[in-house]
């Protein structure tokens, strides 16, 4: 069968093309964040906005980080949050938002956007207030920086939460194979060992950060999950569901 269009098909689909509307920006961005990911989509758009306004704008990241000293002592509660969004660089960012893309979509299918999105500000919050508690504690060891930790370890960026996408991933479904739970515990095992080894040579890689989004994966999931890996539905006791019997 012939694939051709006669010359009057064509005629009037290029008149339908030269009178068609253009669309209207608002309209792009509205089904954009209408159709499926649109929490992941958000995630995207906000760090991207974070740096762009960083790079444009003021120009200093140390105004979205995080530490214990600009927390505590002069109440910046708001980094609590920023950091997470807030990148060093460029190759920071790409890095970060690469994983993002990689883990959040699967994910937010399984749970659902809304929920997803309940989940999302749950670790957000929580990954902040977890580092805050872990680096409290490592001043009261000298070994490991004492009171610097106090005054100068400081956090930025999006990869602890990357680092909970995979304690998640781990848990998606009630059956997982064996064989690909052990392929992510190689990789995250890896990215550990690099965190580690950095820091050993005097970089600038947060293992605390790293290990705060994982330990907040970790709570979130106890207290709100249920065996099947969906928040505040039926399944094994959780926090959720015993308050709000």
């Amino acid at each position: 069968m012939s694939s051709e269009i006669s010359y009057e098909e064509f005629i009037k689909a290029r008149d339908l093309y030269k009178h068609k509307k253009p669309a209207d920006p608002i309209d792009v961005v509205k089904e954009f964040f209408s159709e499926e990911e649109v929490v992941t989509k958000i995630l995207l758009a906000v760090n991207i906005v974070f740096y762009v306004v960083e790079a444009v704008g003021f120009k200093d990241t140390a105004l979205y980080d995080m530490n214990l000293y600009k927390v505590a002592s002069r109440k910046e509660y708001y980094r609590i949050i920023t950091y997470t969004f807030s990148h060093a660089d460029y190759n920071h960012l790409f890095g970060n938002m690469v994983f993002l893309l990689l883990l959040s979509p699967t994910l937010e299918r399984h749970h659902g956007s809304k929920k997803y999105g309940i989940v999302i500000c749950l670790l957000v919050l929580v990954q902040g207030l977890v580092f805050c508690l872990l680096t409290y504690i490592m001043t009261f060891l000298p070994a490991y920086g004492g009171s610097d930790y106090y005054y100068s370890y400081c956090v930025i960026g999006f990869s602890g939460i990357n680092y909970a996408f995979i304690l998640f991933w781990s848990y998606v479904g009630k059956s997982n194979h064996y064989f690909w739970k052990y392929c992510r515990l190689l990789i995250v095992a890896a990215i550990w060992i690099h965190c580690i080894m950095d820091n050993l040579e005097g970089g600038n890689i947060s293992v605390l950060g790293h290990f705060g989004g994982a330990l907040s994966a970790m709570i979130i999931r106890f207290l709100f999950f249920t065996s099947v890996e969906r928040l505040f539905g039926s399944g094994r006791m959780n926090f959720w569901t015993y308050i709000s019997r």
